[in-house]
């Protein structure tokens, strides 16, 4: 891949992933707080906090692209898939972040 189209791929991911966490915070989260479904999972998952309820989100998605990796090269994925899983991966770990650093 080169240069101008790796920078293109960025836009687009940046855009997609911005649009879809927006998007999907309008379902999951207040205004008050964006992290407030994180922090309620603590109440009925596993995990004491709410960064460990999305590591666990995260991990799904992990595992998912593995599987995606693991298919190759006799089966390849459709963009749609590749889109959905590594933009909700990314999402996870910009939450993550987020609630490491409130």
């Amino acid at each position: 891949m080169k240069e101008k189209e790796f920078t293109k791929l960025l836009d687009k991911v940046f855009d997609r992933t911005k649009n879809t966490l927006l998007a999907k915070r309008n379902e999951y989260a207040h205004k008050e707080d964006v992290f407030k479904s994180f922090k309620n999972g603590t109440g009925f998952s596993l995990h004491t906090e709410p960064e460990q309820v999305a590591w666990s989100y995260l991990a799904k998605h992990l595992e998912s692209i593995q599987s995606i990796i693991k298919k190759l090269p006799n089966e390849r994925p459709s963009e749609e898939l590749i889109n959905e899983k590594f933009g909700d991966a990314i999402n996870y770990l910009i939450i993550i972040e987020g609630l490491l650093k409130e």
